[in-house]
């Protein structure tokens, strides 16, 4: 199953390694590294699932996901970050997201991904 992929987040040593994890899985992928960016991206192309950190520098990872889901709702969308507080987490988990912290391992990352975008 090849997927198309966003990943967004302004660190690009971390879009770097999940864009070579993904697309040696067959994956293809575009990267981003900003909210406003990943915004657009998606209203031009749509994306299998979206990969982003919570915490960008232009728009707050929660209101990103929320945008995202109004554009539309049935969007797949991973959350990563380097620091969650169990109440950003809850709150994160409420949206219909599901997320992953950093340091991300490759198998993890490629065993969340297919769970996520697997065929009902």
């Amino acid at each position: 199953m090849s997927l198309s992929i966003l990943i967004v987040d302004d660190e690009a040593q971390v879009r770097r390694i999940l864009k070579l994890i993904l697309e040696r899985a067959g994956h293809t992928v575009r990267e981003v590294e900003t909210g406003q960016e990943a915004l657009s991206a998606c209203q031009a192309t749509g994306f299998d699932l979206i990969i982003t950190d919570l915490g960008l520098p232009d728009v707050n990872g929660i209101e990103l996901i929320q945008r995202l889901k109004a554009q539309r709702p049935e969007q797949k969308i991973l959350a990563v970050s380097g620091s969650i507080d169990p109440a950003f987490l809850e709150h994160v988990q409420s949206l219909g997201v599901q997320s992953m912290q950093k340091p991300l391992l490759p198998q993890s990352v490629l065993e969340t991904v297919e769970g996520l975008c697997k065929p009902e």
